[in-house]
């Protein structure tokens, strides 16, 4: 699915009423307080990535024109930070993210992650009907 696909879906899922462009500049892609983990609302900021990168595994490089919307992402109003791609985010992804949470912690900041890869993404939009079948959402 397109990033801009997914991106719909996820604001409908998580009732954004208003859709936004991606702009170079952008902290996140989305960045609501509409998610809520175990009975709490949490400000989250979304990084989306699609098929338009052109790989089949996310590395840093592929994170913004300059490499840095993990950086941008971070410096969102959030304590919950997911990374998004349609297919595989490779191990030093998540090793950076994992180093951005923990020196958030540090600075005494409640910070958490998660990363969606397109098995995790099929199972949310297949969950909530953004779908029809969890092996169209693979393909």
């Amino acid at each position: 699915m397109a990033e801009n696909a997914v991106k719909m879906a996820l604001e409908q899922i998580l009732d954004v009423p208003f859709h936004r462009k991606d702009s170079p500049g952008e902290l996140g892609d989305i960045c609501t307080a509409n998610v809520i983990v175990n009975g709490s609302r949490h400000a989250t900021a979304f990084m989306l990535k699609g098929p338009g990168i052109g790989t089949k595994e996310m590395d840093i490089k592929h994170c913004g024109s300059k490499g840095n919307q993990l950086v941008r992402l971070f410096h969102a109003s959030a304590d919950l930070f997911v990374i998004q791609f349609t297919s595989r985010i490779a191990e030093m992804v998540i090793k950076d993210v994992e180093g951005k949470v923990a020196a958030l912690r540090g600075r005494g900041k409640q910070a958490h992650f998660l990363i969606m890869n397109q098995q995790d993404t099929a199972r949310v939009l297949y969950a909530y009907g953004k779908v029809n079948c969890v092996d169209h959402a693979l393909a």
